[in-house]
Parts: C-alpha cells; structure tokens; sequence
C-alpha cells in the first residue's frame, strides 16, 4: 500500500518480503464483531526530499542571486529561510522570514523571495559660510528619485552664490552655475547621493583709523540710497574694523555720526558705497585731531565764590 510521502520499510523485521512479495503478518484475536479480528502492523520511513530558496525581482520575476537548494529534509517538516538583505542594488520587499512544509510533490518545496530596485537618490543642501546664518538662500528641488533633471539654487537678499560642491566641507567644487544637474548613476553600486549649494553672506567692512585712544569709538549709519532707510548701526573702538554681513546688493551711504557731538576729532566726510556680491566691499574713516578748539594760556577765569571760612 503507497501512502504518498513514505516508503514501505523493508528493513523492519515485521515487514518480511517472500519471493519478492511484501506480506504483513498480524494476530488473530478475538471479540466482539465490531471490534477487527486482524490487526496489521505495516513500518514505513518518510521520504526525504529537496527545497529551493529563490531571490526574484519583483517587477519582471528574474533570478538576482542564484538559488539556495537544500537536501535530505523529510517529509512533512517545517522549514524557515531568512532573505538575505546584501543583494546589491535590491531592497526586500515583504517579509524577513518564510517557512515550508516539506510536500511529497517537490515542485511544491520552494520558498521565494522578492526584491524591488533600490531607487537612484539624489538630494541637494542649501549650506553657508555664516553657520549661525538661516534665511541665506535655498534650492528649488530637495530630493530626486531614479528620474534626475538637476534644480537651482536661489539666493536671498544679502547674500551671494558661490557654487555647488561634492561635500559638505566644500572640499571640491563642481559648478558655479545656479542650475546643477549631477552626471550619477548606479553603476558603482552608489545608489544615494547628496550635493550642497554654497552661499555666503555679502559683506561691507568698515575701517577707522586715526584714533588717538583705544577706548575712543566711531558709531556709523549704514543707509540704503534707494529708500533712505537705515539699514543697520554699527560701533568701532580704537583703530580696528567692523564687517556688516548680509547687505542686500545697492548703493549706500555710510555715515559717521559721533563727530556731531566730539570735540576731540574733526568731523567726516560721508562715504558712498556700491555693495555688490563676490567683490571686497570696503570704506575707510580716518578721523584728525582737532587743534583750533583746544583751550590755550589765556582761557581763565577768577573763581568768585567767597570762602565760607
């Protein structure tokens, strides 16, 4: 009798071959007559058979790896496969794990798992020189999947482009066109890859010289030619320098205002600026001592007040 799955054991001692038949012996008993009057021991050993492991894209069900046979399993087992998660340029798709009962029809014993493409990644990065700097610039795309057509990066006023870069340190430069459409694919087994778009602020530097004291300070207003408005007001003591970032391009006139009011230094003259991006925006004061202020010899006066003792 074949019972699929199992072989009839001819080594077990009950189960005695004669002139190449197979006879099963048994005991007669006796009982009631519902009971069988002839019980029959018959031995079989489960089959063993293969299984199969298959890696398949997903989207045309092709082999990407070749497939996992495993051998001598038995009949009715279960088994479990875990996907492999190294397949180049592949993403899993549905679960880890997997289990198999071993069939009697072999072309049943197989665990498949699917894969999808990993997409082609591409991001871009608005940073600027000024770390502390926020509404410096931007880039109109941040993110691009599989299908890469570039973006641009657009400046913000006071503010000025310098170029796209590879890294993040700005170590290699690759354009210095707004639109930047990077040449990438997969074919170095890189499947993601991210460009910055560098800025910096526009910058006017301010220097005074000509200060007879350290402690002694210049104060300027910064003003837009366009609207008369005062852009911004800065202080500089002593013979140094002042840098004002992020001016919007245009004509400025830079004023000095503490010469109203000192009587040690001449008053300034009003300085005239174009500021423009990628150039060095740069005024000088130079401040002169008064001399025809100074009080002389002949300036006295006798003190009147009577001596209270």
């Amino acid at each position: 009798m074949e019972i699929p799955g199992f072989t009839f054991d001819h080594a077990t001692p009950n189960n005695k071959p004669e002139d190449g038949k197979i006879f099963a012996y048994g005991t007669v008993t006796s009982g009631k007559d519902t009971e069988p009057a002839l019980k029959l021991e018959l031995y079989y050993t489960r089959n063993k058979y293969s299984y199969t492991v298959e890696y398949l894209d997903a989207d045309n069900l092709q082999e990407i790896r070749d497939p996992k046979v495993t051998e001598n399993v038995h009949f009715d087992d279960v088994v479990e496969e875990t996907a492999p998660q190294d397949i180049v340029g592949y993403d899993l798709y549905g679960s880890e794990t997997q289990t198999l009962k071993i069939s009697a029809t072999e072309t049943l014993n197989k665990i498949t798992f699917l894969y999808t493409k990993k997409p082609l990644t591409v991001n871009y990065v608005a940073i600027c020189t000024n770390p502390e700097a926020t509404e410096f610039g931007y880039v109109l795309t941040t993110s691009e999947y599989n299908t890469i057509t570039g973006t641009s990066a657009v400046e913000k006023p006071g503010f000025h482009f310098l170029g796209w870069y590879k890294e993040e340190t700005c170590d290699t430069l690759l354009g210095t066109a707004a639109f930047f459409k990077p040449d990438v694919s997969t074919a170095d087994g890189i499947y993601e890859y991210t460009f910055y778009a560098l800025f910096e602020p526009i910058t006017l530097k301010i220097n005074q010289t000509g200060m007879k004291n350290a402690t002694d300070s210049g104060i300027y207003q910064i003003v837009n030619n366009s609207t008369n408005a005062v852009v911004t007001t800065v202080a500089i003591t002593g013979n140094n320098s002042a840098i004002v970032e992020s001016i919007p391009s245009g004509s400025y006139t830079i004023r000095e205002i503490t010469g109203n009011w000192t009587w040690t230094y001449e008053n300034t003259t009003n300085q005239t600026c174009t500021i423009e991006a990628a150039v060095s925006n740069t005024v000088t004061f130079n401040f002169t001592s008064k001399t025809v202020d100074w009080l002389n010899g002949e300036c006295y006066k006798d003190n009147n007040f009577t001596n209270p003792n």
